[in-house]
């Protein structure tokens, strides 16, 4: 189009006689919506493959980015990331930005005119204009001419937000602004979740370097289905190695046979209470 929009065509032709003469009869179909429909599920399901196979917050965000970049043909992008104890957005990963660009726009504090758009949970939808900051001045000098910017949330909690920028085109279609919030709303589901896997990985070490100092362990068991789960630690000072896993029953043959009836009975107790 004029406005430099790529849209997807259907042609039908007929060739026809008509008062002897031939002529083509075609009809054009404008298919850009389901295209593009059909594209963003494409993108949104490998997307979501990619997501689950990964467990690094920034590769993560990085595939959001891609896939954002890509379902909308726009040119560059950053996720931020809300520091919550500043309310600031610290710029996380960035794909076809300048080096100049990210110098300025590494980061915005909670007084910034960003940080509260963020935090009042509207996506920007416009002009890559002039808001009085160098980044937005550098963005200008690099040829932005359009940006959307879309918070992502935690139930009601703002925890950063997209930014793709486009040197083309000055607006999107609803379709596309609806495909941008979607994979805005799965980068905000996909960080929750590789923070909360990062925070049980540094549980689990910091547990695991408490039992190997301190050489100690722990162990959960229910009498009534044999079930026993220890940890490295009890492993460890047992002698066996870490793959080990014996049934209740297995387990106790580690004690003096006088004190397996007690611990047995201490189990029953415990389960009843």
């Amino acid at each position: 189009t004029r406005e430099g929009e790529i849209r997807d065509i259907h042609v039908t032709a007929q060739l026809l006689e008509v008062h002897g003469r031939l002529i083509y009869h075609c009809i054009w179909r404008d298919i850009t919506a389901r295209k593009r429909a059909e594209r963003l599920n494409r993108l949104q399901h490998d997307l979501a493959v990619a997501l689950a196979a990964t467990s690094d917050l920034d590769s993560g965000l990085r595939l959001c980015l891609a896939a954002a970049i890509d379902s909308a043909r726009l040119d560059c992008g950053g996720f931020y990331l809300m520091d919550e104890r500043t309310g600031g957005l610290a710029l996380r990963v960035h794909q076809g930005l300048s080096a100049d660009f990210v110098r300025c726009a590494t980061h915005f504090p909670a007084e910034s005119p960003q940080a509260k758009l963020v935090m009042a949970g509207a996506s920007y939808f416009g002009p890559f204009g002039p808001s009085g900051d160098a980044a937005a001045e550098v963005g200008e000098g690099d040829g932005l001419r359009f940006l959307a910017m879309i918070p992502l949330r935690q139930g009601h909690r703002a925890i950063g937000c997209l930014n793709v920028a486009s040197r083309t085109v000055n607006d999107l279609p609803p379709g596309l602004r609806s495909g941008l919030e979607t994979i805005a709303a799965e980068a905000a589901h996909a960080v929750a979740r590789l923070r909360a896997e990062a925070a049980l990985r540094e549980s689990l070490f910091l547990r695991r370097e408490a039992e190997r100092v301190g050489r100690i362990g722990a162990w959960m068991a229910n009498p009534e289905t044999d079930f026993l789960y220890w940890t490295e630690g009890v492993r460890e000072l047992l002698g066996v190695p870490l793959e080990y896993e014996p049934g209740l029953e297995e387990g106790l043959a580690f004690f003096d046979a006088e004190f397996r009836p007690d611990i047995r009975d201490a189990l029953w107790r415990a389960m009843r209470h």
